[in-house]
Formats: structure tokens, C-alpha cells, sequence
């Protein structure tokens, strides 16, 4: 989660000395860049061409369970099937919840930049990419932590495989409204740019604290899938 502080840094400089667009020639550029580093120097690590490679280097290699493996080759799937994951009974409240919160989030920094650039606060572009560092330092922040605090959750409700996910949504939940709540009370009657800054700090927060509990029971429930499952 360190992009989302460069991220912003980075384009608002580029944006007010070279325009809007540059900063989408270099999104281009880098990503044909790690394109090709990914086709050629990411090794393949399936199980299935994992085993291939390590029988055709030793035969007599004895492996637990290799039969199994063998015999469910890779196939591709539909796009869309990773979808219909998040349609299952046991995750689909729990990932509707993420992605209220996550449409939400993303709808206030839609919002952020433009109204940051009119009056009564006038910043460049630059200055506004610097605006952004709070929100990436809470989720970040979040990201260290939530973690811990899901681990901490499952030994609390151990035996049931949501509750590694209890207190982090908790958490989650009680900071998101009230900061998204306070960044639009703040908009409206144009407050002082601190208080907006830390209300975006909170909603940082907030979606990325619930976040690494979710994956890892989504995960957990679709460990045959889990590629598809995160996705």
C-alpha cells in the first residue's frame, strides 16, 4: 500500500508540468514494462507445472499426493466464474459490505481533486497529489495492523472460520461512517483542509482494516479457487 502515496505525488507533479495526460503515457509505459518482466522472469508456480518440472528432472522423485495433482491439469476459466464466487452464500454479505465501503471511498476521491482545485482552496495539482498522503498512510497503516488484529480475532473465535473477521468489520464499520461524515460536512461548509485530510486518514483506514481479514477468509473458504476467490 505504498502506492497509493507515491501514486499521488508522482502524478501531481507530472500533471501540472507536463498535463493531465502524461500521466497516463507513463501508466502505459510502466505497465508494458512489468508486462514483460512478468512473461519472462515471474517463474511459473502451479502446482501442477511444479511437479511437471520436478519429475522431468528426477523421474524416481517420489511425491506425496502427485497422482492427485497430475490428474487435474490447468484449464483456462471464464473470466466472469471469479464473479459468481462472490455470490456464494457464506461470502456474499461480507464482500458486499468491502465493496459499499470501497464504492463509497473511491466516490469521495472522486470528488477530492476537483473541489480541491476550485475555490475557497485554489491548490494546484501538484499540491493536491500531496493531499493525498494521509489517506495512503491510514490504509497502510491499516494493512500492518489489520492484519494483527485478524489473527488476534480468530484466537478470540476460534472454531469459527468468520471470526477472524468479527472485530476488524467492527472496526472498520465504527470509523468509516463518522469519517465519511465528517469529509463531507467539511466539503459542504469549507472547512480547514486539516480536518478534511484527517477524515480521509480515517477512511483510509477503514477499508484497508477490514480488508486482509476478508481475504483471508475468502480464501479460506474457496482453497480450490482461491486464485479466483481474491480476485
Amino acid at each position: 500500500f505504498v502506492g497509493p502515496i507515491i501514486g499521488p505525488i508522482l502524478g501531481g507533479v507530472l500533471g501540472q508540468a507536463k498535463g493531465w495526460r502524461s500521466t497516463f503515457i507513463l501508466l502505459i509505459a510502466v505497465a508494458v514494462i512489468f508486462l514483460v518482466l512478468v512473461i519472462f522472469l515471474l517463474p511459473e508456480t502451479h502446482h501442477w507445472f511444479a511437479l511437471k518440472g520436478i519429475t522431468t528432472k528426477d523421474p524416481k522423485k517420489v511425491i506425496t499426493e502427485s497422482d492427485e495433482i497430475l490428474a487435474n491439469k490447468p484449464t483456462f476459466q471464464a473470466p466472469w466464474k471469479a464473479l459468481a464466487l462472490a455470490f456464494r452464500k457464506h461470502s456474499s454479505v461480507y464482500l458486499a459490505i468491502c465493496s459499499i465501503e470501497f464504492a463509497a471511498f473511491y466516490g469521495c476521491l472522486t470528488l477530492f481533486s476537483p473541489l480541491m482545485a476550485a475555490p475557497p482552496y485554489n491548490y494546484a495539482q501538484d499540491i493536491i497529489g500531496l493531499l493525498y498522503i494521509p489517506m495512503g498512510v491510514g490504509a497502510m497503516f491499516a494493512s500492518i495492523y489489520g492484519g494483527r488484529i485478524s489473527d488476534w480475532s480468530a484466537i478470540k473465535y476460534a472454531g469459527v472460520l468468520e471470526g477472524r473477521m468479527y472485530i476488524n468489520l467492527i472496526i472498520s464499520t465504527a470509523t468509516f461512517i463518522p469519517g465519511m461524515l465528517i469529509y463531507g460536512w467539511c466539503l459542504q461548509y469549507h472547512m480547514h483542509i486539516s480536518a478534511i485530510l484527517i477524515s480521509m486518514f480515517i477512511m483510509g483506514f477503514a477499508c484497508m482494516v477490514y480488508f486482509p481479514s476478508l481475504m483471508s477468509y475468502v480464501q479460506g473458504y474457496n482453497q480450490a479457487e482461491a486464485a479466483a476467490a481474491s480476485a
